[in-house]
């Protein structure tokens, strides 16, 4: 349900309805005052003519920071792109990244291959070194022995040569 309410006040009736509508019916006085209503009219043009310039200022405040966006737009849409660029930069050091892990692992397991070897050939080398201290022991030994068995044969052989000589001068001896 609405309320309505009527008032005339100062020759003009104005109707007022609770939903916030309103209407003014004029109503014309007998007499009019032409000079007062173009000052009137006058003041009001000037006053809208304000206001106008105002709305004029404020479209204008409104381009500019319009244009303001649009260039911010712009630079968004450059840095996006960089951005992308980058990302797809990031992927491809990733994808490297991954590659020389990969490698790395080849080259941990390389070089543990690599080590065992070196300490198969470092145990080879050392029984290998052993062996020849043995050797060189044993060929040392041998030399000892070799020269011991020289001095040996050499006094054999002066004792061969005596006896030969003995033998030799029994035997001329002999009828």
């Amino acid at each position: 349900m609405r309320r309505v309410w009527l008032w005339i006040a100062a020759g003009v009736t104005v109707l007022a309805v609770a939903s916030g509508l309103v209407w003014v019916k004029p109503e014309l006085p007998e007499r009019m005052d032409l000079v007062g209503m173009l000052k009137t009219i006058g003041e009001r043009n000037d006053q809208i003519n304000e206001v106008n310039g105002e709305i004029a200022g404020k479209m204008s405040d409104i381009d500019k920071r319009s244009s303001t966006t649009e260039r911010i737009g712009s630079q968004l849409q450059a840095l996006r792109a960089g951005i992308s660029e980058q990302d797809r930069s990031l992927a491809e050091l990733d994808r490297l990244s991954q590659k020389q892990i990969e490698l790395s692992l080849s080259l941990q397991e390389l070089a543990s291959t690599l080590h065992a070897d070196l300490d198969g050939v470092g145990q080879g080398s050392a029984e290998q070194k052993a062996a020849l201290l043995k050797m060189q022991a044993s060929a040392k030994h041998l030399t000892e022995l070799a020269a011991e068995i020289a001095q040996t044969n050499s006094a054999i052989a002066g004792k061969v040569s005596a006896a030969a000589q003995t033998s030799a001068e029994v035997a001329d001896d002999m009828p």
